[in-house]
Formats: structure tokens, sequence, C-alpha cells
């Protein structure tokens, strides 16, 4: 091999392997949406969950990567199942499109993790959050030119058909998660837990413990009571069509009377346990 060939060689390999190495290191990045868990999931675990039940109900908490596959299933079905609608509605959305914008809308949240303001989570406001999500995105490959951040600017402008959706299904997925946590009694707010949340949060706690007790409620209240009246004014804000919001308002309808506990599986008590030694 003559002297050229060899560095040329050499200079394939290393463009190579420097390729190959910004490809780990952007998914690398994206494995904190799987090891860390939503804010309104820490907060459950902070003030309701106790030593003996942690096995269990720490198999229903939500990490960032399980919400967002969820909520591009759930884009997926909702296009599937309201196809006719849409279509006499005047719109065509691309399913392929509309679940990889799903998939993708809380990429951002692999720097800093789910950031609520509204929680009061880790002191951040709106404004803190949208600076940490373009900070993030402009990190990912290819930063500010990249597929990551093409998605992330569709998403967060909601001008699309396919964004909107995906925007809709997010919430929507927000209030399933919720509920399933309600039907295996995860998730119940008191007098004695209420007060970690953020004032906003504290607020409409305080007001909905008080109707709950007077109206002599036989069930507990649930942190789903209160943010699904949150979740729904959030998206009334959104001004979304009116074939988007009938979808919507039909979908919570059935998700707030679902039986959950009847579809899902929990296997932690399959989990074989090590035997004392001798």
């Amino acid at each position: 091999m003559v002297k050229g060939e060899s560095s040329f060689i050499e200079r394939e390999v290393f463009f190579v392997v420097k390729k190959a190495k910004a490809v780990i290191e952007a998914i690398a990045k994206l494995y904190n949406l799987e090891t860390n868990l939503r804010a309104t999931d820490i907060l459950r675990l902070w003030t309701i969950i106790g030593p003996h039940d942690l096995p269990q109900h720490f198999a229903l908490l939500q990490k960032i990567s399980g919400h967002s596959f969820m909520t591009s299933r759930l884009v997926e079905f909702v296009i599937q199942g309201f196809r006719k609608d849409l279509n006499a509605a005047g719109f065509r959305p691309n399913i392929d499109r509309a679940v990889t914008l799903a998939v993708r809308h809380d990429d951002p949240e692999y720097k800093d993790g789910d950031l609520v303001p509204s929680l009061g989570y880790r002191g951040f406001t709106k404004e803190g959050k949208i600076r940490s999500e373009r900070e993030a995105i402009a990190e990912l490959l290819n930063g500010e030119h990249g597929y990551s951040r093409q998605a992330y600017e569709e998403y967060e402008a909601r001008v699309t058909i396919e964004s909107q959706l995906a925007k809709t299904c997010d919430i929507l997925e927000l209030f399933c998660h919720n509920r399933i946590l309600a039907c295996f009694d995860l998730g119940i707010i008191t007098r004695a837990n209420y007060q970690i949340f953020s004032p906003e949060t504290r607020k409409e706690s305080e007001k909905y413990l008080t109707l709950w007790e007077e109206s002599g409620c036989d069930r507990p209240l649930f942190i789903a009571d209160v943010l699904e009246d949150i979740y729904i004014e959030r998206f009334r804000k959104l001004d979304f069509p009116p074939v988007i919001q009938d979808i919507f308002f039909a979908v919570t309808e059935v998700i707030q009377h679902f039986p959950f506990q009847n579809f899902i599986s929990l296997h932690v008590d399959r989990v074989a346990t090590p035997s004392a030694p001798d």
C-alpha cells in the first residue's frame, strides 16, 4: 500500500468513527428520557408511596420516554378511529408525521427533565422551560439544522394538523395515565400531603379537598381529579379546529369512566425473590 492510500484510509476511518461517535452521543443523551420520571409522578413518589407499596406502585409511575411512546400510539389510534370525521372537516393528516412528532415531542427534556412551571418543579418559569428546551435541541445531532429541531419547531408551532393532533394526544395521554393510577388507588390527595405542590396546584387542591369533604364522597380525592380540570383549561387555550375539540372531549369523557384496571396487568409479583443464604 502506497503512502497516499494509507493516509486516505486513515482519514476515512477517522471520519467514520467521528460520525459513529456523534450518533451514540446523541442517543446517550436521549437515554435520560428513559431514566427520568415525569414531574407529576415525581410528586407522587415524594408524597404518596410508602416503602411497602414501592415495588407495585413504581411499576405504574411513568418515565418521560414512556409518555412519549404512548402519546405516539394514541395519535395513531385517534387518526385511525376518527379519520372519517377529520376528512369530513377537510383534514387529511399524515399518520406517520403525526406519530413522529408525538414520539419526539419531549426530546428536549433529556437535558433538564420534565420541567412543569405550574408545579413549581425546580423553580423553573415558563420562559426558563422554553430556553432549556431550545438549548437541549441545539446540542443534539446536527444541532440547529437537525431533524430533531425541525420536529420540535413544527410541534411547538401547532400550525399543521399533525402537530395539533400530536399535542391533543399529549394531553389525552396525561388523562389516561392519571386515571390508570387512580384505578390502582395511587395518587390520593390528603390534607397531609398536598402542601408540597406549587401555589397554583396547592390552591386547586385546597378547593377540591373542601368540595370533596362537603360532598361526602365515598372515595378519596385523586390527583387526577385536580389535574384534569387544569388539562382541560390548557387544551381550551389552544383553540384548535372544532373537529379536534370534539375528538378531545369525546375521548376524555370515556377516559374518566374507563375501567383501566381490567386491561392492565402488573407482573412484579412474578419476579423471583432470591433465597436467603444457608
